[in-house]
């Protein structure tokens, strides 16, 4: 089964070559493996503790905690082994018993004795014990005190004794070692000649996990952080290394996003079975989930096996993700947290490595204007379209247009630009409304730009990022009449300007008082006297369909009209609906200002 999930492994990540990979972790820590020694001879008397009771060794200048020990007995020699208890008690007062009533009567020859718990056999029971490497080995048997319960004399630590050097797992290893031999009957003594020796391995932890409380002695969160990614995230994958833990399945491991998603890796999994120097990497195209007993180290998908825990604060509370899925698309730059609590009492851990991300990306979708220029005549609105170019799925993005002067002036020839434009989930086209303005003056077609910025989520600025927008004018010439004698006179050929156009909420007197009611004005300005007609029109889609006209005449200057009647509010039902005025000077010169939109949310009675 490894050697399949290590195969998807390996094509997944050929597969995965096509596309930006960035994986991340912080440098470990160096571990320490050092071997120390007494080689004074332990000599084992008659029915009683040793000559050197205890044996000392102190260990000095390793760093952290302790991952593994190995003790060594140097010309280990008894007549009779099965009366021999051998134990080894840490700095910290923890005992672990190495050997009791095993190797039976046979006279053991000098040898020497290992003690390692992942590659040691046990002690055989009857012998004969020549030597070799053992797993600490309490058989059950007489004791000085004619009793199965084995006891040293003092100054020895009372039991219970532990049985696994692994007990020593997670301790200080700093301090002094001891080693208490006793012999248990009256029968021939012996010796160990050359003392003993011990091997400890240890390392600086990441995080300390005590049993029933998740972060003192932190840190909690673990925190990793990716800076100056431009794209989106595809895929993601976390590995934990170092894990040291005696009961795994009270071990919840949430990781959190810099957008705040929260996936819950692992939870309830892997039952009793100590975790020492365990790996697990979370995968969602792992082979399976981690099971409920015992999780070598491997790749899993995340697992919760008790839904509905939520972990103690600062991590943010349940529901959580239980798929990695859950940062696709997703921005990957900022902190990442890693929260790892112990949910369970009497139990203990440490990490000795921090956490590793491999997070996968693509390219945000690409914006720019659809052509590089744009028209749009006086008095006119015309849609500039933007363009948005990346593969599928597209997800939400924004940017900013906005406007600066060229030939043409900002406010007197066209309305500013400031306008944000969002891109949902999908969509590829968006556009932005410039209008120009009508003024009286033959200028000529101006110019003006619009620049394409301020990108966020999935988008960012490609070519062209700006388009150049040219203001066609409209103004007519004045035309000489020289006919019936006019004698080279002007005659009026300018169509009345209008400007302003606006619906505007205010309030309006009645009975010499002014009523709580609003009304609703529509102001424009003219440039000359005219008669003036108000057009509504309804928009559906694309087609325009006429509502109502108001005609009236109008002033130079500041004009109101107060939007009742036939073409009020009370007749028109809510929608989208555009406002145009038509003037028509005294010459017969007529102009139609540009359309205002507006809608009508509630119809009002």
């Amino acid at each position: 089964m490894t050697i399949l999930r290590s195969l998807r492994t390996i094509l997944i990540g050929l597969a995965a070559l096509t596309v930006a990979a960035l994986a991340v972790t912080a440098s470990s820590a160096s571990a320490s493996t050092e071997q120390f020694a007494n080689t004074k001879e332990i000599s084992i008397p008659d029915k009683g503790k040793a000559g050197l009771y205890p044996s000392p060794i102190t260990v000095s200048g390793q760093p952290g905690r302790v991952t593994d020990v190995t003790v060594r007995l140097e010309g280990f020699k008894h007549d009779h082994p099965r009366d021999v208890d051998v134990m080894l008690v840490a700095p910290s007062g923890k005992r672990v018993m190495l050997v009791s009533d095993a190797c039976g009567d046979s006279a053991l020859p000098q040898s020497r004795w290992v003690f390692n718990q992942d590659f040691g056999a046990p002690v055989s029971a009857a012998g004969p014990c020549t030597g070799g490497v053992y797993r600490p080995t309490n058989l059950p048997g007489l004791s000085v005190d004619n009793t199965n319960k084995d006891a040293f004399p003092a100054p020895a630590p009372a039991g219970p004794y532990g049985n696994s050097l692994d007990d020593f797992v997670g301790e200080d290893p700093n301090g002094t070692w001891k080693l208490y031999v006793s012999d248990e009957r009256t029968f021939k003594g012996g010796t160990i000649k050359s003392g003993w020796a011990i091997t400890v391995s240890s390392v600086p932890q990441t995080a300390q996990l005590p049993a029933g409380a998740a972060g003192e002695g932190g840190p909690y969160p673990i925190t990793q952080r990716i800076d100056g990614v431009d794209g989106l995230i595809t895929d993601v994958n976390v590995s934990q290394g170092g894990i040291f833990h005696e009961r795994p399945a009270d071990l919840e491991f949430l990781l959190v996003g810099p957008g705040g998603q929260k996936v819950l890796l692992a939870s309830d999994a892997c039952g009793v079975g100590r975790a020492k120097n365990t790996t697990w990497a979370w995968d969602d195209e792992a082979f399976g989930p981690m099971p409920a007993n015992a999780c070598p180290s491997d790749s899993y998908k995340p697992t919760d096996l008790d839904p509905g825990d939520s972990l103690p604060v600062p991590a943010p509370q349940a529901p959580y993700a239980n798929a990695l899925s859950a940062f696709d698309n997703t921005d990957p730059n900022g902190e990442w947290k890693l929260y790892v609590a112990d949910d369970q009492a009497d139990a203990r851990g440490f990490l000795t490595q921090p956490f590793k991300l491999n997070v996968q990306t693509r390219p945000r979708a690409g914006v720019a204007f659809a052509a590089p220029t744009a028209r749009v005549a006086e008095g006119e609105t015309a849609e500039v379209k933007l363009m948005r170019t990346g593969p599928d799925p597209l997800v939400a993005g924004s940017v900013k247009v906005t406007s600066s002067p060229g030939t043409a002036g900002s406010a007197t020839d066209y309305e500013p630009v400031a306008a944000t434009v969002a891109f949902a989930a999908g969509q590829r086209e968006a556009t932005v409304p410039v209008r120009a303005l009508t003024d009286d003056a033959r200028e000529g077609d101006e110019k003006f730009l619009l620049t394409v910025g301020d990108a966020t989520g999935d988008a960012k600025i490609t070519s062209p990022a700006a388009a150049e927008v040219t203001i066609e004018d409209r103004t007519p010439e004045p035309r000489i009449d020289n006919n019936n004698g006019g004698g080279g006179a002007q005659v009026d050929r300018e169509a009345p300007g209008i400007a302003g156009l606006r619906l505007k909420p205010t309030r309006f007197a009645v009975g010499g008082r002014t009523a709580r009611k609003r009304g609703t004005t529509i102001r424009y300005t003219l440039s000359e006297a005219a008669t003036v007609t108000v057009r509504v029109e309804k928009v559906r889609g694309k087609r325009i369909v006429p509502a109502g006209t108001l005609p009236g005449s109008g002033k130079a200057g500041v004009n109101s009209v107060r939007f009742t009647g036939k073409i009020g509010r009370r007749l028109l039902k809510p929608g989208s609906y555009r406002l145009r005025v038509v003037a028509r000077d005294a010459a017969g010169n007529e102009s139609t200002s540009a359309a205002r939109r507006f809608r009508i949310v509630k119809k009002v009675r």
